[in-house]
């Protein structure tokens, strides 16, 4: 997979504004000189009419971007954040408010949607899923890890452990996004280590629970300090 970040919905939004207005702008100059040009021919009313009408058509248009890129701008003023909207007041919360409690309940939401006969399986999570937008995937890599420091999910940590090289891989990448590697250099070792013949799984069950307060902190962390990409 592409190690560079793939920018956020609000940055794609904003491009796409800043791209449609430079056309717009380049429109309506056109316009401005067609008519210009139109208004010298004064012998020939045919080609003055023609110059016209398309001044005018190109003017229609530019003012039908512009139109857009100002739909575009309310759209991402309006657009509610994952982690801090309050349906209730139908604002968004606070930052200082946000929990992690919060962060997982809304994240196990999210997740859900890509459940299995009720399981969650960790290559359908990472394996280039158009889906799943890119800065999720650090979170869900946590609460993978949660789960087992809690024993509470599908996944036990045998099967974690079994997942193998390219499981290894895609927690330390995105563990390392997270600038957590020391979290993300032994999950890796772990998993390398495991083998039928050296069942490494008690070692990493005591460490993973270990670390529970530290994936609680390293995920609201996560989102509060990205929290303009969960829009």
């Amino acid at each position: 997979m592409d190690n560079k970040e793939r920018p956020g919905s609000e940055e794609i939004l904003r491009e796409a504004r800043i791209k449609i207005i430079k056309i717009a702008s380049v429109g309506i100059a056109g316009a401005i000189i067609l008519s210009c040009y139109a208004y010298t021919q004064l012998d020939d009313t045919v080609t003055q009419m023609i110059l016209y009408g398309i001044s005018s058509l190109t003017s229609t248009v530019a003012l039908l971007f512009i139109f857009g890129a100002v739909s575009l701008g309310r759209a991402e003023k309006n657009r509610k954040n994952f982690f801090l909207y309050d349906r209730k007041t139908k604002a968004d919360m606070p930052l200082s408010a946000l929990t992690f409690s919060e962060v997982r309940h809304r994240l196990l939401d999210f997740m859900s949607i890509f459940k299995r006969r009720g399981k969650l399986y960790v290559g359908d999570l990472f394996d280039e899923n158009p889906h799943i937008p890119e800065h999720f995937k650090p979170l869900f890599c946590y609460e993978i890890l949660y789960e087992l420091a809690i024993e509470d999910g599908a996944m036990d940590a045998r099967s974690f452990l079994g997942f193998g090289g390219e499981c290894a891989d895609i927690f330390t990448k995105y563990l390392r996004q997270t600038e957590d590697y020391e979290l993300a250099t032994a999950i890796r070792t772990y998993i390398f280590d495991y083998s039928e013949e050296n069942d490494n799984t008690k070692g990493f069950k005591e460490y993973i629970k270990s670390k529970k307060e530290h994936i609680e902190a390293k995920m609201l962390g996560y989102a509060k300090k990205n929290i303009e990409k969960f829009k």
